[in-house]
């Protein structure tokens, strides 16, 4: 009898459990299964997590059979120093997954944990809260359904096109490499004064009327790929009302997916014309 360890996506976490069919030539107690205590990895982890399983309590007695199926799953929460402190974070790594405690002689111990990563803080927001620090969220500015946002997203779908005539840069600025070779990720930039330093650098150059056009960055000048920082970004005027947009779908952005100080994200823009960037 084989078992097969599969986890589902947080917040919660799951597992499914086989027992393949024991092969003719199999032998001694796997043949008709094996029992084991299973519990989260957050059960010992005290201080640091709870676990609160969605079927028995842990430690739980399980049994697989051959050609049997079972799922089981957890809610965890963060009891670590995020949980009591604000502006701080830890990270869930080393104790997200399963651990089994085999009844067979000798004892044996199977651990899945380490798989999962999860780090939560109270950086992005007062309240605590969880991701999976290794995701790359995406920034969308979309120009259908936010009209206002439009000659931000034509801006930014320009730079990202690579074309020089079209305002292409020679790095496609919060694209996967995945769709284009010269994409690069941007990162979040949270220390004080850069925000101004970046746009300072930006916006010298480019003329606006008060009240009416305000100069729009890209690279941002909340990220580490602003101008201060490097020499390929572009600016331009853009209406106020559009500035705006951008400002609070950005803050947005960083509070629901707790971008903090140097994570990484990707931009993609959605054109009034249904043009995307990427």
């Amino acid at each position: 009898m084989e078992l097969l360890f599969r986890h589902k996506p947080k917040p919660d976490h799951g597992l499914i459990v086989v027992g393949y069919p024991a092969p003719a030539y199999a032998w001694g107690t796997l043949v008709t299964g094996i029992s084991a205590q299973m519990y989260s990895g957050c059960y010992l982890a005290t201080g640091i997590c709870t676990a609160i399983s969605l079927g028995n309590p842990d430690p739980q007695s399980v049994t697989v059979l051959p050609s049997s199926t079972q799922e089981f799953g957890w809610t965890e929460y963060d009891d670590g120093p995020s949980a009591t402190t604000a502006k701080s974070s830890n990270w869930m790594d080393s104790y997200l997954g399963v651990s089994w405690d085999l009844d067979i002689v000798p004892p044996s111990v199977i651990n899945d944990i380490s798989e999962l990563s999860g780090r939560c803080d109270t950086m992005a927001t007062a309240t605590d809260g969880c991701v999976d620090e290794y995701y790359y969220p995406v920034l969308t500015y979309n120009g259908q359904t936010n009209p206002l946002v439009q000659p931000v997203a034509q801006h930014i779908y320009n730079a990202q096109s690579g074309i020089p005539a079209n305002g292409g840069l020679s790095i496609a600025w919060g694209v996967p490499p995945s769709y284009n070779s010269t994409g690069k990720a941007l990162t979040r930039d949270t220390t004080p004064g850069d925000d101004v330093r970046n746009n300072a650098v930006a916006c010298a150059s480019v003329p606006i009327t008060t009240g009416v056009t305000s100069c729009d960055e890209f690279p941002f000048k909340s990220t580490y790929q602003g101008a201060y920082f490097q020499s390929v970004w572009s600016a331009v005027p853009v209406p106020v009302s559009a500035n705006s947009s951008q400002g609070g779908l950005t803050g947005a952005f960083y509070n629901s997916n707790r971008v903090i100080d140097d994570d990484p994200f990707y931009v993609n823009v959605v054109l009034q014309s249904g043009a995307v960037s990427w």
